[in-house]
């Protein structure tokens, strides 16, 4: 189902309508979480300035949209799913910095919020709520003691933390799993569950 979006400041709204998953995520969310302006409707609009809402619903046509009604049409017929995609941030697990860095970077492209490892893998250690929605766990060739802490996002998070090659060469699978190419990880963080 195509996505609706409403920004609304204090006295400018705008409306997009029938946006699919990809457009939504490059043109609204992910510079949103990053708290970066963003261009709609001919108009700069400030994150920290701005009221968003997300509706998911049918698709829209000409009558659906004439004389003013798209917005009512899209919230009779939509679901307001804002919460649930802005939900929780993401975490990194990497055993270099610049490892760190791309990941930071991903998960800012895909829309996330990133937190530091350091109290998800505290709350994790302890079974508390790790409070992310995801994990990329950045791999490198040469192994060492970060693998504790990458099978411990493996296996506290399954299903939402996620292999991810962080230098050339490193490709295929470890352990059973994956590895993902840093272009594929926006599309599966989007397919990925997103509850904290």
């Amino acid at each position: 189902m195509p996505f609706h979006v409403e920004l609304r400041s204090t006295i400018q709204r705008a409306w997009l309508f029938n946006l699919d998953e990809d457009e939504l995520w490059r043109t609204i969310l992910a510079p949103w979480s990053a708290r970066a302006p963003l261009r709609v409707s001919e108009r700069t609009w400030d994150p920290r300035e701005t009221t968003l809402r997300v509706l998911e619903g049918p698709r829209l046509e000409g009558p659906d949209l004439a004389y003013g009604q798209g917005w009512n049409n899209a919230e009779r017929n939509g679901r307001d799913v804002t919460r649930e995609l802005l939900q929780a941030p993401a975490t990194v697990v990497s055993p270099t910095r610049e490892g760190h860095e791309l990941g930071v970077a991903l998960l800012a492209r895909a829309g996330f919020a990133a937190v530091d490892w350091g109290p998800v893998r505290e709350a994790l250690l302890h079974g508390r709520e790790a409070g992310v929605s995801a994990a990329l766990v950045m791999v490198v060739r040469d192994a060492g003691p970060w693998l504790l802490d990458a099978g411990l996002a493996l296996g506290a998070l399954p299903g939402r933390a996620h292999l991810v090659a962080a230098e050339p060469g490193v490709a295929g699978r470890l352990g059973g799993v994956d590895v993902l190419l840093p272009e594929t990880v926006g599309a599966r963080l989007r397919r990925s569950p997103r509850s904290g």
